[in-house]
């Protein structure tokens, strides 16, 4: 519980380098000084580290600005930091980049796919329970236990597996409101904060369910950092639209080609496997259309968002 407790005082503070003393400038010209692109928190390992900075060299060097990485520790501070012009740039999931692309005014440049084609440029949402628990084998035994949401703003951890449940007891009648309240439908309810807290407090037997990305649960499990005969997928959502590159629409719209065009030639596979969690994936041209699904499941869901 202890680790657990960490993991979420973690990602509850937003960097402080995240929302201070980052905002772009402009020439006289109307020219940004620089981009600044935002990323949620990765284990900063060397080799992230460097990917990351050698992607924002090769794009500094296309536009003639400086890019800088801008570090923030969930989904709505990149999107606040989008609708305060204290970020530019933003790889988001979908939902978030819904939210922005309503709250920030933002635009998609280029979505994540498997081996570069868009025909692949989905993932699932997953619920999981430790493999020892019997009392738990499908969708249809989650209710009145425990489980891990990860984050308001998260797509496969929250929205879809949300709407996912509510299609299984579609007789319930059940709300966001319903599955977030202890003790309405579920016994607890909880936001981890990420994937990787959701798994480590089934693991840890903290909580019954968590409702992680199937590519999170994978990553976690290379990773060594949960066991994989310890836990057990017991339900796979449709496929959902992949994360993508968001920026804002008021910016310089000849830069924005510019960085369309070197998202979608970029082809560092160290890039793409430390930053990306996935080797051979690669981005792809996207608009706003490929998300309009999830956008109006968010309405449905989320009526006052």
């Amino acid at each position: 519980m202890k680790r657990l407790l960490a993991l979420l005082l973690a990602t509850a503070t937003l960097s402080c380098t995240a929302l201070t003393g980052c905002q772009s400038a402009q020439a006289d010209d109307g020219t940004p000084d620089k981009l600044i692109v935002a990323y949620m928190p990765n284990e900063e390992t060397t080799e992230i580290v460097d990917a990351k900075n050698g992607f924002a060299s090769q794009l500094s060097e296309k536009l003639g600005i400086d890019v800088v990485e801008l570090s923030v520790n969930d989904y709505n501070a990149a999107i606040e930091a989008m609708r305060t012009g204290q970020a530019d740039m933003a790889f988001m999931g979908a939902l978030s980049f819904c939210i922005a692309y309503e709250r920030a005014n933002a635009v998609p440049l280029a979505m994540l796919a498997d081996n570069g084609d868009k025909s692949q440029a989905t993932y699932n949402s997953v619920l999981v329970a430790r493999s020892d628990n019997d009392e738990i084998n499908s969708i249809q035994d989650v209710k009145g236990k425990s489980i891990a949401f990860a984050d308001p703003n998260s797509t496969s951890a929250n929205l879809i597996p949300s709407a996912e449940i509510m299609k299984a007891f579609e007789s319930e009648n059940l709300t966001m409101e319903d599955l977030h309240t202890n003790g309405s439908f579920f016994e607890t309810s909880i936001y981890s904060g990420s994937d990787l807290a959701g798994l480590l407090a089934v693991e840890m037997g903290d909580v019954d369910l968590a409702a992680v990305a199937d590519m999170s649960l994978q990553r976690t499990i290379d990773s060594g950092e949960v066991n994989a005969e310890d836990l057990k997928v017991i339900h796979t959502s449709a496929p959902i639209p992949s994360a993508c590159m968001a920026i804002r629409a008021d910016f310089p719209q000849e830069m924005q080609d510019q960085i369309q065009e070197f998202l979608i030639s970029y082809d560092d596979p160290v890039y793409f496997k430390s930053v990306m969690d996935g080797e051979n994936k690669r981005f792809v041209p996207c608009t706003v259309e490929d998300y309009e699904g999830i956008i109006e499941l968010n309405k449905k869901l989320n009526p006052t968002e």
